[in-house]
């Protein structure tokens, strides 16, 4: 019988552990994931739909090199100017819009779930088209111990990190569910996944436990 999948938003804080609950979501229920990250690299490269604005926009910037989107020059140019940011963030965000519709129209009929990741997924309007935003949400300690064991960042770019984004509060009131994934045992998240699923009636039964 044909179906339609349901569209699950997931977000939070950095170094809240979002990609652990997208791998499990797609390793056990097959679940479409749509990285709005990747979908934003994707378009912002040669070809892509985004790059001759860009590269218009940021050769002054010298962060246009090699005929390619010098991206570490381009994160340290747009960290240094709110405006010109505003300004890259005016041409990519539309397009990555289209591109995650255009996605989930072709898999819509396909797929068990799909699975739209953002950090910003709320505050740039994807709850139109997701039929549930869940909040993967981490204690702060535990948070900047992830981000500095794993990704080396010192103290001061991780405070900066936190205070550029919303409080857990703001992410509770716009999400149906908050997964706690601040244990060290990966279990317990996946089994607020499996039971939240299930509860909010996100997979049809056929479609439960495939694996």
């Amino acid at each position: 019988m044909p179906y339609e999948s349901k569209v699950l938003g997931i977000t939070g804080g950095v170094g809240a552990g979002k990609s652990t609950v997208l791998e499990y979501l797609h390793d056990k229920y097959g679940a479409y994931l749509i990285r709005c990250d990747d979908v934003a690299r994707e378009i912002q490269e040669s070809p892509g739909p985004c790059f001759e604005e860009l590269s218009a926009l940021l050769t002054p910037y010298d962060c246009i090199r090699g005929g390619k989107l010098d991206r570490q020059q381009t994160a340290k140019v747009l960290f240094a100017d709110p405006a010109l940011l505003q300004r890259v963030n005016d041409i990519v965000h539309p397009v990555v819009r289209e591109e995650v519709d255009r996605r989930i129209a072709l898999y819509k009929r396909s797929v068990p779930l799909i699975v739209i990741e953002a950090a910003l997924l709320i505050q740039a309007g994807y709850a139109s088209v997701c039929d549930e935003i869940w909040f993967v949400y981490a204690d702060r300690e535990t948070r900047a111990a992830r981000l500095e064991n794993s990704r080396g960042y010192s103290a001061g770019r991780i405070h900066s990190m936190f205070e550029a984004q919303p409080e857990d509060v703001f992410f509770q009131e716009h999400s149906q569910l908050m997964i706690d994934n601040s244990s060290d045992r990966v279990q317990n998240t996946y089994e607020q996944i499996d039971r939240g699923l299930m509860e909010h009636g996100l997979l049809q039964h056929s479609q439960r436990e495939q694996r």
